[in-house]
């Protein structure tokens, strides 16, 4: 089932110690990127930035790798975005259906599903 012993490779170890130095500098400054107070033991090219609310459909996410960078994703945005169109119009229903109208729904979505899941 597993491969062993694993053996990691140069870049294996680089990338855990990338991880390892971003972790240990968000929790000693707030800032993965490290603080005059608190320097980075690594030197990164990229300064990552703190999201905010205006950035929803278009995110700086870190790639982590051998050698890291800053990606801009929008598409993973976007894909989360289509869903809470869905539950948003399931929630509206659901507040302005009448209760014998949820009541059936909610009797037959129950005798839909397959036994022994409740």
């Amino acid at each position: 089932m597993f491969v062993a012993p694993y053996i990691r490779t140069t870049k294996d170890k680089k990338v855990t110690n990338i991880i390892s130095t971003l972790f240990t500098n968000f929790s000693k400054s707030g800032n993965p990127n490290g603080t005059e107070a608190f320097p980075s033991s690594l030197k990164f090219e990229f300064n990552w930035e703190p999201i905010n609310s205006k950035q929803i459909l278009s995110q700086k996410c870190l790639l982590i790798k051998s050698e890291p960078k800053i990606e801009e994703r929008k598409k993973e945005t976007e894909r989360l975005l289509a869903p809470s169109k869905h539950f948003s119009a399931i929630h509206n229903w659901m507040t302005i259906a009448k209760e014998d109208e949820y009541n059936e729904f909610s009797i037959r979505t129950k005798a839909m599903e397959p036994s022994g899941t409740r």
